[in-house]
C-alpha cells in the first residue's frame, strides 16, 4: 500500500468553508470532515483528490509550500462520477445490500450534513411538499453511498487508504464485509486520537462556558491546528507548517509499509504487525512519556545488593523494572512522534475558545440532535 490517502470532496469542502468563516453552526460530521483533511495532509506523503480541485486555493497553496502534497485523479480514469452536476453513481450490489438499512439514519445525517438547512427541511416537511419529497427519497443516503463508491474506487486505483468522515463509516461497514484493509500505524493514530478526545471531555468539564464543552468532538491534529491560528486566514499556512513539523509520522508509516511489503509470507507479515502492536501497548502503558523509569544506571553494586536480599523479592522486581524499561525505551524510540505530539497537545490553553471568534462558529450540533 502506498503512503497516500484518498479524500471525499466533502472533506476539502468542509476545510475550505471553515477557513473561510462560512459556518455559523458546525456539526460533529463537519468536524470529522475537516479532521480527515488535516490528518491526511499530516500523516501521508500524498493526498489524492478528484480533479475538481485542481484550481482550489488551498490545494495550490499546499502544493506551493510542499510540492506533490496533493495530486489528482482524472474523471476519465474512473467509472464513478466525482461531480454531482454530472450525475451520482452507486454500485448496484452495495445499493441492494445497504440502502434500506442506511436510510434509517437519513434524518440524522441530513442535519449533520448542513445543520441550518437540514433542520429547516425536517421542520418544513410537514407542510412543504418539496421538503417532504426530499426526505422520503432519502437523497442524503444516496449521497453518502455515492461518496463512498467514488472514493473507494480512487483508493483501489492508487493503492491508498480511504480516509472517511463519520457519515461514510457505516457505508464502509457494509461494503467491507467483502474485504478489509489493515493499517496498524493508522489504527494506532486513531487510538491516540480517541485517548485525547477523552481528555478533552475531562478538560471541558472544568469550564463553565457551554460552547467550549463541545471541544470534546475535536481530535488532536485539528485541536492543535486551531490553537495555533489567530484568525481563519492562518489555517492553510499553519497546516503546511504542521506537515513539515510532523514529517516523522510519514516516515513511520513508510517504514512500516516497507517492512510488510518485503516480508516473505503471511506469517511474517502478521508477526511484523504483532511486533508493532506490542510496542504500541508498551508505549500507551507509559502514557507516551519520555522513558525515565530508571533514573540511574544499573551498576554492579545494585546487582550484588539485590542478590544479597533475594528473600525480599528485590531481585525479581529489579529485573522486571529493567526489562520493562528496555521494552518501553525501544517502543518510545519507534513511536517517539506520538510523545512529541502529546507535548504539543498538553500545551493547548484550556481556556482558549478554538472555534469561536477566529472561525465564526457559534455552536456545534451533536449527533442525534
Amino acid at each position: 500500500m502506498n503512503n497516500s490517502a484518498v479524500l471525499s470532496n466533502w472533506s476539502i469542502d468542509a476545510f475550505d468553508c471553515l477557513s473561510s468563516k462560512l459556518y455559523k453552526k458546525l456539526s460533529v460530521e463537519l468536524v470529522s470532515r475537516v479532521e480527515t483533511f488535516i490528518s491526511s495532509v499530516i500523516l501521508f506523503d500524498e493526498v489524492v483528490l478528484s480533479e475538481n480541485y485542481k484550481k482550489n486555493r488551498i490545494v495550490k497553496e499546499l502544493n506551493r509550500r510542499h510540492s506533490g502534497t496533493i495530486r489528482f485523479i482524472d474523471k476519465e480514469e474512473l467509472f464513478h462520477s466525482t461531480d454531482m452536476t454530472d450525475h451520482i453513481s452507486i454500485d448496484a450490489d452495495l445499493h441492494a445490500l445497504a440502502f434500506e438499512e442506511l436510510s434509517k439514519e437519513n434524518k440524522i445525517w441530513q442535519i449533520q450534513h448542513d445543520p441550518g438547512i437540514g433542520l429547516d427541511i425536517i421542520k418544513s416537511a410537514e407542510t412543504d411538499q418539496t421538503s417532504k419529497e426530499l426526505l422520503e427519497s432519502n437523497f442524503l443516503t444516496q449521497l453518502r453511498m455515492w461518496h463512498w463508491c467514488y472514493t473507494n474506487e480512487m483508493a483501489e486505483l492508487t493503492d491508498s487508504v480511504n480516509m472517511l468522515p463519520l457519515s461514510l463509516n457505516s457505508v464502509s461497514e457494509f461494503a467491507l464485509q467483502k474485504k478489509d484493509k489493515r493499517d496498524a500505524v493508522l489504527k494506532n493514530y486513531f487510538d491516540y486520537a480517541t485517548q485525547h478526545n477523552q481528555r478533552f471531555v475531562r478538560l471541558s468539564e472544568s469550564i463553565s462556558t457551554p460552547f467550549i464543552s463541545e471541544i470534546k468532538y475535536i481530535p488532536p491534529f485539528m485541536s492543535l491546528l486551531l490553537s495555533r491560528c489567530k484568525s481563519s486566514e492562518d489555517m492553510v499556512g499553519k497546516l503546511a507548517d504542521m506537515r513539515e513539523e510532523f514529517k516523522e509520522f510519514r516516515t513511520l508509516r513508510h517504514k512500516f509499509t516497507n517492512k510488510v511489503q518485503i516480508s516473505k509470507n503471511i506469517g511474517e507479515q502478521e508477526e511484523i504487525v504483532a511486533d508493532w502492536n506490542r510496542a504500541w501497548e508498551a508505549l500507551t502503558a507509559g502514557e507516551f512519556k519520555k522513558p525515565n523509569l530508571l533514573r540511574r544506571k544499573i551498576t554492579s553494586t545494585d546487582i550484588s545488593s539485590s542478590l544479597v536480599s533475594v528473600e525480599t523479592g528485590g531481585l525479581k522486581t529489579f529485573i522486571k523494572q529493567a526489562i520493562d524499561y528496555h521494552q518501553y525505551k525501544k517502543a518510545h524510540k519507534q513511536f517517539q512522534v506520538f510523545s512529541n505530539l502529546g507535548e504539543h497537545i498538553n500545551n493547548i490553553n484550556q481556556n482558549q475558545v478554538l472555534l469561536g471568534k477566529a472561525f465564526g462558529v457559534e455552536s456545534i450540533v451533536p449527533i442525534g440532535f
